[in-house]
């Protein structure tokens, strides 16, 4: 009995050490049930030979032990392994999505970990929080339906709480606070209570709690448990050591990424400059001389060359904008002032009056996101020229909780009853370049359910720049 006792510790122990989930811990139940009875009836033959009864059952109980250890070890070697390949694999290059350049997939990391509890439920959420940007969601599981004031509030809450992570157990109002060896139990803090109801209200009332930063990004990946004791305590531990390795290796990588679009901007800045842009002012140059000829004095022809020179040099212009260096890469520009300007552009290009209508007398944005928007509306304009056959047309902008409304309105359909959806026809959104500039910006366009004179409108979620 004391050797089957002694195995019984053994195991209990194994299991602690591995971190296995404490409803295994009922196979111990039967052998120590089963001990003191076996330990009175030993008692009472006491002094006299052992009856065979009693071998037999102190052999049966032995058996048990021995069973119950050799089980417990096995099922905790098996919870140990998920734990360890999960460690393992989180810092490994399978995170990485390399059949694209220098990009990671978060989705397979929230899948993995959420496949670690029995909830199976897991998110994170990640973006450039100081500039009131979206952030990007990645889900396992049910979806998660926060706020944007709440999704902000919880990428936050790591600082206010002076925590890196945390298991949270809203149920009895407590926060776990993870260290090296060992957590700190404290009541729930009341800065914490509303995210806490936020959540639990979810169904993540017990959850881990791990915030994270990539470069200037910053983040949080909650993992739902289904109970809490020192033992899901003790694989959050393990689990956030192996985040502490992954995200710093992904900040590398998003740096490098940000040295490597630097020195191809630096390469495309050359050889546009050097290239397209003397290009550019030669033609320029060689029009000007040509309607500068004494016999297209007064002639049609003299006027649309002017045109088209007028024309290269708005192009001229915008392209020295977008080559110009500045060393504040975080300076951001005026999106109603470059819309404006392209728009002049455009309806000199494809003669007709493209008008640029804001609510806003100036959005800040940051640069690429500028460029694309430019681009995206370009773009736009054109297919309304060649499916719609506009001629008149007004890009409208407004702010709608932190989303760029665009809305493309053919002003003629309002006076001549036709023109932007002429045979019942909206504008067609298969144009490869349009839907890439969208995918760029991560907005989405659609042409339906809009009033009679719109053609088509873009929604984009805003990451604005305060020093714009």
């Amino acid at each position: 009995m004391v050797q089957a006792l002694a195995l019984l510790a053994t195991s209990c122990q194994l299991l602690f050490r591995s971190g296995f989930p404490t409803y295994y811990l009922a196979t111990l139940v039967a052998p120590l049930i089963l001990a003191p009875v076996a330990a009175g009836l030993l008692g009472a033959s006491h002094g006299a030979s052992e009856s065979p009864s009693l071998s037999i059952l102190n052999q049966f109980l032995f058996a048990i032990a021995i069973l119950n250890a050799g089980a417990a070890i096995a099922l905790s070697a098996v919870r140990g392994d998920q734990i360890r390949q999960f460690r393992d694999q989180a810092v490994s290059i399978r995170m990485l999505r390399l059949e694209r350049s220098l990009e990671f997939d978060l989705q397979r990391l929230v899948e993995a970990l959420a496949s670690l509890f029995g909830p199976n439920r897991a998110f994170c959420m990640i973006g450039e929080f100081s500039q009131h940007s979206v952030p990007r969601k990645f889900e396992q599981g049910t979806a998660v339906q926060l706020s944007e004031h709440e999704m902000r509030k919880l990428i936050g809450l790591g600082d206010e709480l002076g925590q890196s992570e945390i298991v949270l157990d809203n149920v009895s109002q407590q926060v776990f606070a993870l260290s090296a060896n060992s957590h700190k139990v404290e009541d729930l803090p009341e800065l914490a209570q509303g995210i806490a109801t936020s959540l639990a209200r979810e169904g993540l009332g017990r959850c881990i709690v791990k915030w994270v930063k990539i470069g200037r990004a910053h983040g949080v990946l909650v993992c739902a448990v289904a109970t809490i004791d020192s033992i899901k305590v003790h694989e959050a531990r393990v689990i956030c050591e192996a985040l502490d390795e992954l995200f710093p290796l992904l900040d590398s990588v998003s740096e490098v990424e940000r040295h490597f679009i630097a020195d191809a901007h630096d390469v495309a800045r050359r050889d546009l400059h050097d290239g397209v842009l003397q290009t550019l002012a030669a033609v320029r140059m060689r029009l000007l001389t040509t309607a500068r000829r004494p016999d297209l004095k007064d002639h049609a022809v003299q006027t649309e060359v002017q045109k088209i020179a007028d024309i290269l040099t708005l192009e001229q212009a915008r392209l020295r904008g977008l080559l110009e260096t500045s060393e504040n890469e975080d300076h951001g520009i005026n999106l109603v002032t470059t819309l404006d300007v392209a728009l002049r552009a455009i309806s000199m290009q494809w003669e007709i009056d493209a008008r640029l209508e804001s609510e806003e007398p100036a959005i800040p944005i940051d640069k690429e996101s500028a460029i694309n928007i430019e681009h995206l509306v370009r773009e736009a304009v054109a297919n309304a020229v060649r499916h719609a056959n506009s001629t008149q047309l007004t890009v409208r902008l407004s702010l709608h909780q932190n989303a760029l409304q665009i809305a493309i309105i053919d002003r003629a359909d309002k006076s001549a009853g036709g023109g932007a959806k002429r045979g019942g026809e909206s504008m067609p959104l298969k144009s490869a370049s349009l839907l890439q500039r969208l995918r760029l910006v991560n907005g989405f366009a659609y042409a339906e359910g809009l009033d009679k004179s719109a053609i088509l409108a873009v929604t984009i979620p805003m990451q604005r720049i305060d020093n714009a």
